[in-house]
């Protein structure tokens, strides 16, 4: 059984997906370009998460616990390896590969929340 490496930038998650899931993904054309590399802008400080030297993919669609669609909320695809920098964060290093994005949640008895950056 191999073990997949995941890689952290604060509360954004990167994993490693096979190029089948990925086109698979794609083929469902809910995946559209996000042209300006921006994973997310923090709400407090405007600081961004962005991806330089990788495509970003992303699903407008989304929705957390929808069971019925597992497409991913973003998608990098790092066919030559990317950077994500944020200025509060050492910029990561992603190797060749494709990488679903998650963003850390909190539990709320009410509702579901991003963890603010």
């Amino acid at each position: 059984m191999s073990c997949r490496k995941a890689y952290r930038q604060g509360e954004i998650l990167f994993v490693p997906m096979n190029n089948e899931t990925v086109q698979a993904h794609l083929d469902k054309n809910k995946l559209t370009l996000k042209s300006d590399g921006i994973i997310r802008e923090g709400e407090q400080t405007g600081h961004m998460h962005t991806v330089v030297g990788g495509t970003l993919q992303e699903n407008k669609g989304f929705q957390p616990f929808n069971r019925w669609d597992n497409t991913p909320e973003m998608l990098v695809q790092a066919s030559n390896g990317a950077s994500v920098t944020h200025p509060e964060h050492a910029t990561l290093t992603l190797p060749n590969g494709n990488y679903e994005v998650i963003i850390q949640r909190e539990y709320d008895e009410e509702q579901d929340i991003r963890v603010r950056d």
